[in-house]
């Protein structure tokens, strides 16, 4: 069938309404449902009206073709135990009869010709034969029906033979010789049990059944949409038959006028209308009466605007007439009943039309009723609905229903050590469209200060124990159509300016046991997105019923590997605050290094860059020292690690730079001693080297120097700058030397003249600047003492201050002395006291250690119970576990420097190792290699479940009539007293419980039981 439309239906409705006018009496006027004027039920038994009107127009059409009530009623037992088969069987067969010859002359034409005696004249002719076969074909088709697989038990409806003539000019046979048309059935059952023993159509929806939803989506309407699909398809291919296969095959096809074989102008009964409610109400009840071999019989709602029967009974009257008024002008134009094309065949053909017409019209009409709820339903809300509109809907809806210590709350967190300022925060946020504001998820959270530690590896030989803050949370995300309504999820960790964190990102795997997949260094104002994907797993009835064929082998298989994936559910989020366990390690108190910016920042560096060894920075001296002395301390010791660091990289830098040299000078010598050409430019760099090794040899910038031998290498490169410049200086003598032949006497005196001249010019030009440059040396040897001078000034400035410096350092020595004697005299009291009071309490039998410690939550527990609570309470079986997985793309903004703008760049899995790699080097150093306890962190632990919708919101509302706002605060609740560990009651708002009793029963059953 074709889809529905409502252009094409509204086009059927008024054509109908046209014909229906004519029917019924001035005071009924018929018109299409709108919003108004008609309740819920309404609807129901206008569906059962159009399914009834479509049952007994098809038997009608049924009847036009051979039923009658003796057969109907045959066919009615037939289909109390077996199946009932419509079926249309044909044979063709074509033979030859015989073959005529025949001739055809052309015109005459004359022939002059022109000879000795005159002219003469010729008269031809040109006569064709032809030789014709003639060929019989023959049709014979049946229309029957049938009970079960026995054909020989067959009740005929129409049984007729055809047979024309047919001329071909080739002793080919036009058809096959004998040609049996594959059988075109369908299954009449459906149609035969809605007849009652009274001929009257008798389909009815059952409400109370749990699979009825809407007037169109129940298995009553879903069995005849499937039976009236099923008849659409069987008609067209009756139709295409006789349209298509056999009219063509008639030698006179233009003879007919196959326009007539058109059902389009019949009334087709089978529209849902309703008549105008004021007029049906004023007018009494008329007595039914049935013109055809089915009719409709149904109790009048009194007030309802449905059709009553007798007026359908009209229209199915009308139905009958206009279809035989129809069969009467064919049988005029199809007069001759033994050929192939007779009026009985335009019969077939036509009401093969007209059966699709009905299938097609009782598809849109079921589908307007639905099409109708929809509309009424958009025009209450104002608009159509979509997921992000559900979501913003039951974050409101959450706030009115639980008590304010069980609401949901956003994941949104601080890292904050105790109460000072926030460093930054960690949290999972939505965005619902691209382009929307990003929001943090709402969870059900239930959390606590830890009291036994969880622990995790750093390597197959290290722990690390963290205690603090436990959170576990419960979130339920909801989709419709596989559609969620989030576009996309991250987990965002940010941190402010000079302050720094840990993020690692893993499952909880056992009690007391977190695995990290991924961690990551959050500092100075970085911002790194995870993209968080979802998976689902199946539902408990799900994987109950995909199991329950199996052999229990497979069965504990994938028991144990659904145990697997529930144990997948528990996404865990750990932040390790640096500074804290920092200032553990160093052995400062806590807080100490709140305001010591770049001391942090300093050994982070070091611990991150250089996996320095803590103990060579933390303090290890008495524990009443003051607080600024042993900062003092370690800030000491960390200068001496970085000037350690800091002389190892100019030793290899200095190394590096020497083997450079080294291996430029045996270049030169090799060229040298091979009398070859050595760029300049490279001696040049020899030379820039020497100076800088000498500037560092005199006290420059890098220490100590080397062991080149510059005296030899400078030596080297003269040697080959002097080869050059002779080898020059030839050959520019050469190029300029004067040839003695040719020249006069006179002009060999006038060059002597010349060059003395030129001689004595030069020995004044060299006198004059001989004393220039003596000058000159005289003002630089001048200049160079009063640098001399002013550097000796220098030194002795800063000896004067240098040795400042050391008195004041040998008093802060002594200082410290005293104070660091001082504060190891009150650590020896402390002790004593502290071992005099456990004697005491040894002497007095208070053993205090025997208290055994508080058990901790088995987080690994929540997973099996939300399975269990999901296979009871879970009617619908929607509501599945989710697991949390990290996406493989991840984002970072970062700030190179204070000034520089903000980058982005992309993490991925390379990426993502190293940043693991550089936090754990953080971490071992932080732990001690495991051997340092973490106080400050905070776990949380999310455990995510969605609610499956199979379709649209829309489609949920209108299609399953399911309020999915009941559905998803069912599984809200699940999930709430779950975490919450509390009864639904004892969550629920009081003025909430009755309405949430009502349709949630099963969530306060147990505590009803129990009281």
């Amino acid at each position: 069938m074709l889809p529905y439309t409502e252009l094409r239906f509204r086009q059927q409705v008024e054509r109908a309404i046209r014909s229906i006018k004519t029917v019924l009496e001035n005071n009924k006027t018929p018109e299409c449902p709108t919003g108004g004027g008609h309740t819920y039920d309404d609807k129901y038994a206008l569906v059962e009206l159009v399914t009834n009107t479509a049952v007994a127009s098809q038997v009608t059409c049924l009847e036009l073709l051979g039923l009658d009530e003796a057969k109907l009623k045959k066919l009615k037992q037939f289909a109390q135990d077996r199946s009932v088969t419509l079926r249309l069987k044909v044979e063709e067969k074509c033979t030859f009869v015989r073959q005529t010859e025949r001739q055809k002359e052309s015109s005459a034409y004359v022939t002059e010709k022109k000879g000795v005696a005159g002219k003469s004249t010729t008269t031809e002719k040109v006569i064709t034969k032809f030789t014709d076969y003639f060929w019989k074909f023959e049709v014979e088709y049946e229309l029957f029906a049938f009970r079960g697989n026995d054909i020989d038990d067959k009740i005929l409806l129409i049984k007729r033979c055809g047979q024309h003539e047919l001329k071909t000019s080739a002793n080919v046979s036009p058809h096959p010789k004998n040609t049996v048309i594959p059988s075109m059935d369908v299954n009449i059952t459906w149609l035969l049990n809605k007849v009652g023993d009274k001929c009257q159509a008798t389909f009815s929806i059952d409400r109370f059944d749990k699979a009825c939803h809407t007037p169109r989506r129940n298995p009553e309407v879903e069995e005849a949409i499937t039976y009236f699909s099923d008849f659409y398809t069987w008609a067209q291919s009756v139709s295409n038959y006789f349209k298509a296969q056999l009219f063509p095959k008639h030698s006179k096809p233009d003879s007919f006028d196959f326009n007539l074989i058109n059902s389009n102008d019949v009334l087709v009964p089978c529209v849902p209308l309703f008549v105008n409610a004021n007029r049906a109400r004023s007018q009494g009840l008329e007595k039914e009466k049935k013109n055809t071999l089915v009719g409709i019989n149904s109790d009048a709602i009194p007030g309802s605007p449905v059709f009553h029967a007798s007026d359908l009974n009209k229209m199915l009257a009308e139905q009958s007439r206009g279809l035989r008024e129809l069969f009467q002008r064919m049988e005029v134009n199809f007069s001759n009943s033994e050929d192939i094309i007779a009026a009985t065949d335009a019969k077939v053909a036509v009401i093969a039309d007209y059966f699709k017409l009905i299938s097609q019209h009782y598809y849109n009409s079921v589908e307007f009723v639905e099409d109708l709820i929809r509309k009424q339903l958009i025009s209450a809300i104002g608009r159509e609905l979509s997921p992000v509109d559900f979501n913003t809907y039951m974050a409101f809806h959450n706030k009115r229903l639980f008590k304010k210590d069980f609401r949901q709350y956003p994941f949104s967190y601080p890292v904050r050590f105790e109460d000072n300022a926030v460093e930054g925060t960690v949290s999972i946020e939505a965005q619902q469209t691209v382009g929307s504001d990003v929001l943090p998820i709402f969870t059900h959270v239930r959390g606590g200060k830890a009291t036994v530690p969880m622990k995790f590896a750093l390597d197959a030989s290290s722990y690390v124990s963290f205690y603090g803050e436990r959170y576990v949370h419960g979130w339920v995300s909801n989709q419709f159509a596989g559609k969620s309504g989030i576009s996309s999820l991250n987990l965002v960790s940010r941190a402010r300016q000079f302050c720094s964190y840990i993020v690692m990102v893993g499952r909880i795997v056992s009690a007391d046991v977190f695995q990290p997949t991924f961690s990551m260094l959050v500092r100075n104002k970085d911002e790194i997105k995870i993209p968080l994907e979802l998976e689902t797993i199946p539902t408990p009835k799900e994987f109950a019923d995909a199991i329950a064929s199996l052999s229990p082998e497979q069965q504990r298989f994938a028991k144990a590997f659904r145990a697997m994936k529930l144990s997948s559910t528990l996404f865990g989020v750990a932040v390790i605050q640096i500074k804290p366990q920092l200032e553990k390690l160093l052995n400062l108190p806590y807080g100490s290094l709140a305001k010591e910016i770049s001391l942090t920042q300093r050994l982070l560096d070091l611990f991150i860059t250089y996996q320095i060894p803590s103990d060579l920075v933390s303090y290890d001296g008495p524990r009443n020292l003051k607080l600024s002395l042993k900062i003092k301390i370690i800030e000491t010791n960390v200068s001496k690690i970085e000037e350690m660091v800091a002389t190892t990289k100019q030793e290899q830098l200095l190394q590096h730079q020497n083997e450079r040299l080294f291996q430029k000078k045996e270049k030169i010598i090799e060229c040298g001693r091979k009398g070859g050409f050595f760029p300049v430019e490279e001696a040049g760099e020899v030379e820039h080297d020497r100076a800088w090794h000498e500037g560092r040899e005199g006290g420059g910038e890098g220490g100590e120097g080397g062991s080149i031998d510059f005296e030899e290498c400078e030596k080297s490169v003269k040697e080959v700058k002097e080869v050059e410049e002779v080898k020059v200086k030839r050959a520019k003598r050469k190029e300029k030397r004067p040839e003695a032949e040719g020249k006069n006497l006179a002009s060999c005196e006038k060059e002597q003249v010349y060059k003395k001249k030129s001689t004595v010019a030069k020995k004044k030009m060299d006198v004059r600047a001989m004393k220039e440059r003596e000058e000159k040396k005289r003002n630089i040897e001048k200049e160079k003492e009063r640098e001399r001078r002013e550097r000796r000034e220098r030194e002795r400035e800063i000896a004067r201050k240098q040795k400042e410096e050391q008195d004041m350092r040998e008093q802060e020595m002594l200082q410290l002395e005293k104070e660091y004697e001082e504060a190891r005299r009150l650590d020896e009291e402390e002790d004593r006291t502290v071992k005099q009071e456990e004697k005491e309490r040894e002497g007095k039998g208070d053993n205090r250690a025997a208290v055994p410690a508080k058990e901790e939550e088995d987080l690994t527990a929540i997973p099996t119970s939300l399975e269990s609570k999901f296979e009871e309470l879970d009617e619908d079986s929607a509501l599945r576990p989710t697991i949390i997985n990290p996406g493989q793309v991840w984002t970072k903004k970062f700030q190179k420097t204070l000034l520089s703008p903000v980058s982005v760049e992309t993490i991925r899995s390379t990426e993502q190792e190293a940043e693991k790699k550089k936090t754990f080097d953080l971490l071992d150093a932080l732990s001690r290699s495991g051997s340092l306890d973490i106080d400050y962190a905070s776990l949380h632990v999310v455990v995510a479940s969605t609610h499956c919708f199979a379709e649209s919101l829309m489609n949920t509302v209108v299609k399953d009539n399911i309020n999915p706002i009941e559905k998803v605060e069912r599984s809200n609740l699940i999930i709430a007293t779950t975490i919450h560990q509390k009864a639904a009651e004892d969550i629920i708002k009081p003025d909430q419980v009755e309405r949430v009793r009502t349709f949630s029963p099963k969530l306060f059953m147990k505590n009803e039981d129990t009281a």
